[in-house]
């Protein structure tokens, strides 16, 4: 544009002389563009600058921050498929705007009535206007008016506006919003027909299910073709809404519940004695949306002939049932009344022995169908077979005997098959004799009934259940007596009772034995073929042979190296069954773990065994211990007693050689043989071969070697024990003037000392303690274990002086003991007695 009056925009300005300022303007532009503030920048320099200097102006924004609104239908049709929704910017922005946004339940459902959709919208820079869609889900289900709500969320570079944020859209399916209509109508009623006395069931079907239930009018009346008469051929109708389940009595108006498409309408017909031809019943059903009602006629057939007569009866009659009933039934009622004679007959069955001849006549009254008579049948105790009879129909009027049903045949049985009578023989029972060993078992077979021709009975012998005895062994072969014992045979597996005769006897002789056992058994079990499960006898052999006794016995003393001492049990005689015992071991001296292994168990005897032994270990140790004993015992015996004294021994294990190789007491196994530069110590080691539980007493002997003798051989072995101070009534001697004063020290032996290997005491040999020169470390006396000789005095203790060796040769006089009179044994000298005075002073 032109430079106003007095403004000119040349890249450089001349400022007039003596003026320090320029004024530079920007016209900005009015927009309708949403922005935030922009800025211009101006720079200015002289020839003196080295660097322009800038300045910045800012233009101010005059536009509001824009809104955005969504718009939708109000209103969408189920077929419709997608829906569109509007989301606009109130004025354009000069930077992008982005906006969330999202669906909502209301009464429609995501998932099943639209699809749940949410996103983000992005306006460019001066865009106002976008779009997104919904998917609606069309179905065949009438659910009315439902709606769900679309919403924006989280915009950037807008605002919402207020109240114009969200949409809410309903569904429709009845037309009313397109062409989609899915209010249910009657679409079918079906024609059933059914044979006169069945239901006639009518089906009314729905075009739709609905979410609500649907009402529908139903109108029942007679047939265009033939009609029923309603209340004479029919009883009164029902209507089932649940398929048939539950039936009520049928109104002008029926519900029928959300989501159902079918309703039921049952017509009862009745079955009448009238022949008549087909007859019509007529439904129709309509609901609001049916514009007229949809109808099916439903079909009664007949189902009446010329009624025919038949008879029947029991095939097979119990012997027991007293009477046998016979039925004599009319194919269809009549409206006149029926007659029909009848009358039994002869077969293998005789009249007056097994049954009683009957004859007679029956009448059916006009409708009625049955008739009925009975025969008597003869009850008897005997087995005799099936045996049969027959009745017949003769004479009907009004009606005809249909063709091979106007005779029965029934045969009298006793055999169990048709009811609770059986004659036929079983076995009943089968006695338990009881006989002592020796004598003869005795058993008794009874059989339930007698019979007109022979029964056969299988026999098995075998072993009781309860302490068998053993065939052949314990009983001679088994004898049989059909004849009330006159004769006897020998027993085979099956055997013929005589006609007549109800019991057999079997004879089991029994072997008289000398062993202990106890009451032994043999079955005898017994059946025809009428039992199912043989019936058993049990005989009882009775022993006459006492019962044994167990007693243990076993080493009294055992070698510590035997391992194992062997002890027996024996059984006083033997017993036909397992005899049984319990054993175990108890401390007496010995203990259970150091010295022995603990040991416990059972013995069984087979039967016929009367020895059976078991072992204990012993421990062998390095440890000399003494005669030490332990014990072990018999208890809880099954099927003999413990004799009496004789249930249990001691033994004592011994570890001293007495009783075999194993000798523990200890003996000096070793002494060794120590060399030491003169002015040491020499350290004899003394081993004992075992250590032992109690003290052992070791006699040591000091005495000159065999080759020269030394000077210090001559100085006595004093016990040693560290530095203390001198007992009560004791004191130091006075020391010499020509030195310092020597400290004393002092070495007990009280009467309670015992010298073991566990309770070492130490001493050593020190040499002379003059004339020698100082030491050098190599002959610093060592220290090892050694026995101390026993107290001089049992009833005090006895203290010896153990000078220090002086450093320098000492002027004091010096005590030396006397030579020994023999080199190889010199004596153990006394130290001298405690002054009770101060030695004189030497000068």
């Amino acid at each position: 544009m032109a430079a106003p009056t007095g403004w000119r925009s040349p890249p450089t300005v001349s400022v007039p002389a003596g003026s320090t300022s320029l004024l530079v303007r920007v016209p900005t532009v009015n927009d309708l563009v949403s922005e935030p503030t922009e800025t211009v920048s101006l720079s200015a320099a002289t020839a003196q600058n080295t660097t322009p200097v800038a300045g910045t102006g800012s233009i101010l924004d005059n536009d509001g921050a824009p809104t955005l609104s969504i718009t939708g239908p109000a209103t969408i049709d189920e077929a419709a498929g997608t829906v569109t929704y509007t989301v606009t910017l109130s004025n354009p922005s000069a930077t992008p705007v982005t906006v969330a946004y999202g669906s909502a339940n209301g009464t429609a459902t995501a998932g099943s009535d639209y699809t749940a959709t949410s996103g983000s919208l992005t306006f460019a820079p001066g865009a106002t206007v976008a779009t997104f869609t919904v998917p609606v889900t069309n179905d065949a289900l009438y659910e009315g008016s439902e709606n769900f709500s679309v919403s924006l969320s989280s915009p950037t570079g807008a605002t919402i506006a207020t109240g114009l944020g969200s949409v809410s859209s309903s569904i429709v399916d009845d037309g009313s919003a397109g062409p989609d209509d899915d209010r249910p109508a009657v679409g079918a009623v079906s024609s059933p027909s059914i044979t006169e006395g069945g239901n006639l069931d009518f089906t009314v079907t729905l075009t739709h299910p609905s979410t609500t239930p649907t009402t529908v009018t139903l109108t029942l009346a007679a047939g265009s073709t033939n009609p029923a008469t309603l209340g004479t051929d029919t009883n009164p109708a029902l209507v089932s809404t649940d398929g048939g389940t539950n039936w009520v009595a049928l109104t002008p108006t029926v519900s029928v519940p959300a989501g159902s498409t079918s309703l039921l309408v049952r017509v009862p017909t009745v079955n009448d004695l009238v022949s008549e031809p087909t007859e019509t019943v007529s439904l129709s059903a309509a609901t609001a949306q049916n514009t007229t009602p949809v109808a099916g006629t439903g079909s009664i057939l007949d189902n009446d002939g010329a009624p025919t007569l038949s008879i029947t009866g029991p095939a097979t009659i119990d012997e027991a049932a007293g009477t046998a009933t016979y039925t004599v039934t009319l194919s269809n009622p009549s409206a006149t009344p029926v007659t029909v004679a009848y009358g039994s007959a002869n077969g293998t069955a005789t009249a007056g022995s097994d049954y009683t001849a009957t004859s007679g006549s029956l009448t059916f009254a006009p409708g009625a169908t049955v008739a009925t008579f009975t025969v008597p049948v003869t009850n008897d105790a005997l087995y005799e077979g099936s045996e049969n009879f027959s009745v017949s129909l003769s004479s009907p009027t009004g009606a005809t005997i249909a063709t091979g049903l106007g005779s029965v045949s029934s045969s009298i049985v006793d055999d169990g098959s048709a009811g609770p009578d059986d004659d036929r023989p079983a076995v009943g029972a089968v006695s338990s004799p009881s006989i002592t060993e020796g004598g003869n078992l005795d058993f008794t077979v009874t059989l339930t009934h007698p019979s007109t021709t022979p029964t056969t009975v299988t026999l098995t012998l075998a072993a009781g259940t309860t302490n068998p005895a053993t065939l052949g062994t314990d009983t001679n072969p088994a004898l049989v007596s059909t004849d009330g014992g006159t004769n006897w045979v020998a027993l085979t597996p099956t055997v013929s009772v005589p006609a007549g005769s109800t019991s057999l006897l079997v004879r089991v002789p029994t072997v008289n034995d000398l062993v202990s056992e106890p009451t032994e058994t043999v079955s005898l079990s017994a059946a025809t073929a009428q039992n199912t499960t043989p019936v058993a006898g049990t005989g009882s052999i009775l022993d006459n042979d006492g019962a044994p006794t167990l007693s243990i016995t076993g080493p009294a003393t055992i070698d510590e190296a035997a391992g194992t001492a062997t002890y027996t049990v024996t059984l006083s005689n033997p017993s036909a069954t397992p005899v049984t015992v319990a054993y175990g071991t108890a401390n007496g001296t010995a203990t259970a773990g150091s010295d022995y292994t603990a040991t416990s168990g059972s013995l069984t005897f087979a039967p016929g065994a009367t020895v059976a032994t078991f072992t204990v270990p012993v421990t062998n140790d390095a440890l000399y211990e003494g005669s030490e004993n332990f014990s072990v015992s018999l208890s809880s015996p099954t099927g003999a007693t413990i004799a009496t004294g004789l249930g249990s021994v001691s033994s004592s294990i011994v570890d001293d050689g007495s009783a075999g190789p194993d000798d523990d007491r200890p003996a000096v196994g070793a002494v060794s043989s120590p060399s030491i530069t003169e002015g040491g110590n020499l350290d004899f080691t003394v081993t004992l071969t075992h250590a032992s539980t109690t003290p052992t007493t070791v006699t040591l002997t000091l005495a000159a070697g065999s080759s020269i003798r030394p000077p210090w051989a001559r100085t006595p072995i004093r016990p040693w024990s560290p530095p203390m101070a001198a007992p009560t009534g004791w004191r130091s001697p006075r020391p010499c003037r020509s030195r310092p004063a020597a400290p004393a020290s002092w070495s007990v032996c009280p009467r309670s000392m015992i010298w073991s290997p566990s309770r070492p005491r130490r001493f050593r040999s020190r040499p002379r303690p003059h004339r020698t020169p100082p030491r050098s470390p190599a002959q610093v006396p060592s220290w090892t274990t050694m026995a101390p000789p026993p107290c001089r005095s049992p009833a005090r203790p006895r203290l010896m002086r153990r000078p220090v060796r002086p450093p320098i040769r000492s002027r004091c006089p010096i005590r030396r003991p006397p030579r020994s009179p023999s080199p190889m044994a010199p004596p153990m000298a006394r130290p001298p007695p405690a002054r009770t005075t101060p030695p004189p002073a030497v000068r």
